[in-house]
């Protein structure tokens, strides 16, 4: 059983947690900016991805905003996204964008044919925040068989 200290039943202490780590992890999402610098250490990369997640699954909101704007450019404009990064996006915009959200992201894990973006794409999938949706990809992936029986466990 996975546990995690930040989600909690009780919406007053959910609400508490969700500020504390926007108030710990903002000034650090400042000081790292959503771009890496050129010779970056990978442990500044992987804490960058890791307060963004963190901050996204938190609903806050001017990181949301920030992924979905990279989002839109990557699908509008065909602009590249930081690998670190993608799956962090990717998983941002399902959960927060809906039906919309998980066919935009559905799209790519299509038509992208490169199995690193497919898992990120299987990944963010799974993370759709509506059970009705839920049970979409489960049907799509599942039953419909378009995910590869061994990327399945890839799904959150």
């Amino acid at each position: 059983m996975k546990v995690n200290m930040f989600r909690h039943e009780d919406a007053s202490i959910k609400a508490k947690l969700d500020k504390f780590v926007v108030d710990v992890y903002t000034p650090v999402l400042d000081r790292l900016k959503w771009e890496a610098s050129s010779n970056e250490p990978m442990k500044v990369s992987m804490l960058r991805a890791m307060i963004i997640s963190r901050l996204s699954r938190v609903g806050h909101e001017t990181t949301i905003q920030s992924a979905r704007q990279k989002f839109r450019e990557h699908v509008d404009n065909k602009s590249e996204l930081n690998p670190d990064l993608r799956s962090v996006i990717y998983g941002t915009v399902t959960r927060n964008d809906g039906n919309e959200g998980i066919e935009k992201v559905r799209k790519i894990f299509e038509t992208v044919g490169f199995s690193e973006v497919e898992r990120n794409c299987i990944a963010a999938l799974g993370q759709a925040s509506d059970e009705a949706l839920l049970k979409h990809v489960y049907d799509y992936g599942v039953k419909q068989g378009k995910i590869r029986s061994q990327d399945l466990i890839t799904i959150p």
